[in-house]
C-alpha cells in the first residue's frame, strides 16, 4: 500500500461553534447552501473513514478496521488491537471519532484515494457532539463514468445545530483528454429532509459543472448551473426556492488559474441566464435574478434575491473574488462587535471577512480614549485544525476587512472565529472549486 498521508486532526471547533439569533436574510442564506453543507460534511467523513481503515492496515500489515489508532502529540499515530468491533481515532487533544463498519469493499490494489473512487462501504460515525450517522456510500466506474450514491441518515452538527438528516447524494462525472483539449463534467442531485430544533429542510437541488480546455485557443471554460427547489420552516415562517435555475460561464487564459480552479472572467456572456422565485409562507416574496447583465472579460455579475419589499440578498457572488487584499479600517462610533460573514460565499479562490471592534473598558463602552485590544482571527477546517491566522495583534475600534487567499486549500466548509477581548464569535464558509 502507498503511504497514507496524515489523519486530518481535531474536531473541537465543531462542537463549539456560536448559534446566535438568526435574521430572515441569514436562513435564507442557509437554505441555499444547506445541500452543500450536508454532503461536504458526509464526503469528509466518508474520506476520513477510508484514511482511518487505511492507516491501520499499512500500520498492521493487513486488512484491519478495529482497534484503536493514537496520535502522539508530534502528530505521529500508534494502534492497538483494542475494541474489536470498531475503528476508534484517537487525536492528539482528546478528541476522537468512531468508525464501524457493516461492509468495507472495493479496489486495494492502489492507495486510499484510488479506494475512495470505487468502493461499497456501509459503516457508523460518531463523535461526541459532533455527528452520529450511518452513511451507505457506494462508487465506481459505470459506461466510462465514476457514479456514486450515498445515504446519510443520523445526526450532525450543522451550523451550529444538531440537525437530523436523512439525504440522498447521487451523482456521476467523467473527463476526457485527446489532441488539443480537455474536458471534465460533473453532475449531482441532493434529496431529503432535515430538522432541528429551530428549523426544518426539504431539500431538492441539482448541480452541474463543465470544465474544458482548448489549446488551440488558449482557453479554459468551467460552466455551472444549479437548480433549487429546496424550503426551509425557520423563524415562526417558511421559506422556499421555487424553479430556481442559474447558469454562467467563467474562463481564464492562465493554466496556473485554471489549475487552481479560478476561473473569473465572464465568457459567453449571452449563453448567461438566471430565474427562478423565492416564497415566504407560500406567497411570492421575490425573483433571483443577477445584480447587472453580464459582460464578457469582466468579473460578471452577483446573484441576487430581489426581495418585492424593494430589497435585495446576495445569495452568491459567482465569479467575484473579494475587493481587496489589505486591511482597512474605518473610524467612526463603532457601539458593539460583530464578524459578518465572508464575502464571496461560496468562493474560489480568497474571501473578505469583515468584522468591527467597538471601544470598550471592561466590557462597557468607553468614556474617553480609544482602548486598543487583542485580537486574532483564525479559519479552521471542517475537523476543526487551524489552516490560517489572519490577525493576531492589538487593534483599536473600527471597522476592518482581511482576505483571506485559499489558493492551496482544498474544497470544503470552513470556519473563522474571531476572539477580541472576552467576545468570540464563528462563522461558516465554503471553499468551493
Amino acid at each position: 500500500m502507498k503511504k497514507v498521508l496524515l489523519l486530518i486532526n481535531t474536531l473541537v471547533l465543531l462542537m463549539n461553534i456560536q448559534t446566535a439569533a438568526q435574521s430572515e436574510s441569514d436562513w435564507i442564506l442557509r437554505l441555499f447552501n444547506f445541500s452543500t453543507d450536508v454532503t461536504s460534511i458526509s464526503d469528509n467523513t466518508i474520506s476520513l473513514s477510508i484514511d482511518a481503515a487505511w492507516l491501520a492496515s499499512e500500520i498492521t500489515g493487513q486488512t484491519t478496521i478495529t482497534g484503536t489508532l493514537t496520535q502522539n502529540s508530534q502528530g505521529n499515530w500508534g494502534y492497538t488491537a483494542s475494541p474489536a468491533d470498531k475503528l476508534v481515532v484517537v487525536f492528539n487533544d482528546g478528541s476522537n471519532i468512531e468508525f464501524k463498519f457493516t461492509k468495507i469493499e472495493g479496489y486495494v490494489d492502489g492507495g486510499a484515494d484510488d479506494f475512495k473512487e470505487s468502493h461499497s462501504m456501509d459503516f457508523t460515525a460518531y463523535s461526541p457532539n459532533y455527528i452520529d450517522v450511518r452513511i451507505v456510500s457506494d462508487i465506481g466506474y459505470v459506461d466510462g463514468n465514476t457514479e456514486w450514491l450515498n445515504i446519510i441518515a443520523g445526526s450532525m452538527i450543522v451550523n451550529g445545530y444538531s440537525h437530523t438528516v436523512n439525504i440522498t447524494h447521487q451523482g456521476s462525472k467523467n473527463s476526457e483528454i485527446g489532441s488539443g483539449f480537455a474536458f471534465f463534467n460533473k453532475n449531482e442531485l441532493i434529496t431529503g429532509t432535515s430538522s432541528s430544533a429551530v428549523s426544518s429542510y426539504q431539500i431538492n437541488d441539482q448541480f452541474n459543472v463543465s470544465i474544458a480546455h482548448n489549446s488551440n485557443i488558449g482557453f479554459y471554460n468551467k460552466s455551472s448551473q444549479f437548480w433549487k427547489n429546496s424550503s426551509i420552516t425557520a423563524g415562526g415562517a417558511s421559506y422556499a426556492f421555487q424553479g430556481l435555475n442559474v447558469f454562467y460561464i467563467g474562463a481564464t487564459e492562465l493554466y496556473d488559474d485554471a489549475n487552481n480552479g479560478i476561473y473569473n472572467k465572464v465568457n459567453e456572456d449571452y449563453n448567461w441566464s438566471a430565474e427562478g422565485s423565492l416564497l415566504k409562507n407560500n406567497q411570492q416574496y421575490g425573483n433571483v435574478v443577477f445584480s447587472s447583465a453580464p459582460i464578457n472579460g469582466t468579473n460578471g455579475p452577483y446573484l441576487l434575491a430581489k426581495l418585492n419589499s424593494g430589497g435585495d440578498i446576495i445569495l452568491h457572488y459567482l465569479l467575484n473574488s473579494a475587493p481587496t487584499d489589505v486591511k482597512d479600517r474605518s473610524e467612526g462610533i463603532i457601539t458593539e462587535y460583530n464578524l459578518e460573514q465572508n464575502y464571496p460565499n461560496p468562493f474560489n479562490p480568497s474571501t473578505t471577512i469583515k468584522y468591527s471592534i467597538p471601544n470598550v473598558r471592561n466590557g462597557h463602552p468607553a468614556k474617553s480614549g480609544q482602548v486598543a485590544l487583542s485580537v486574532q482571527l483564525n479559519v479552521y477546517d471542517i475537523l476543526g485544525r487551524e489552516v490560517a491566522t489572519l490577525v493576531d495583534e492589538q487593534q483599536k475600534p473600527g471597522i476592518y476587512t482581511v482576505k483571506w487567499n485559499a489558493v492551496n486549500n482544498p474544497s470544503g466548509i470552513y470556519f473563522y472565529r474571531l476572539t477580541a477581548g472576552s467576545f468570540s464569535m464563528t462563522k461558516k464558509m465554503i471553499l468551493q472549486k
